[in-house]
């Protein structure tokens, strides 16, 4: 075992659970862990000897162990129609702008704005909740 270990994870990924077993097991083993918006590419880049990522496709160069499935959520503005339905599918969202890109708090201003809503990892959306915002 080396004598530092680098792990990367995405918004909204709790990862102390993780780290603790690790700390437990490994005592003697420096853990890094950081935040990262690619965990893949970090990766890739070497700068992380494990990473949590989501939507990840297993190839000859990596083992993945899926840890759970998450679902996803619709997010949007507290007072959009959509907040009416009980049950939201996919069908009810057709024609409604979208908000796209990485999700950050500038991404939740806009969907606050009212500039459109956006499907996110329930987990990122909980990261990234604010009181203007419904998911």
């Amino acid at each position: 075992m080396p004598s530092r270990f680098a792990i990367a994870f995405p918004l909204g990924v709790t990862v102390g659970k993780w780290t603790r077993a690790f700390e437990e097991r490994f005592p003697r083993v420096e853990l890094v862990v950081r935040p990262s918006d690619d965990p893949l590419a970090t990766l890739a880049a070497g700068e992380a000897d494990m990473v949590f990522a989501r939507d990840a496709d297993p190839d000859d160069d990596r083992h993945l162990i899926p840890l759970y499935a998450e679902d996803t959520v619709v997010v949007m503005h507290h007072e959009h129609l959509l907040t009416l339905e009980e049950d939201l599918h996919l069908a009810d969202l057709e024609g409604e702008p979208r908000v796209t890109g990485e999700p950050s708090e500038a991404f939740m201003r806009s969907v606050a704005a009212g500039d459109g809503i956006a499907l996110l990892p329930a987990s990122v959306a909980k990261a990234l909740r604010r009181k203007d915002v419904t998911a």
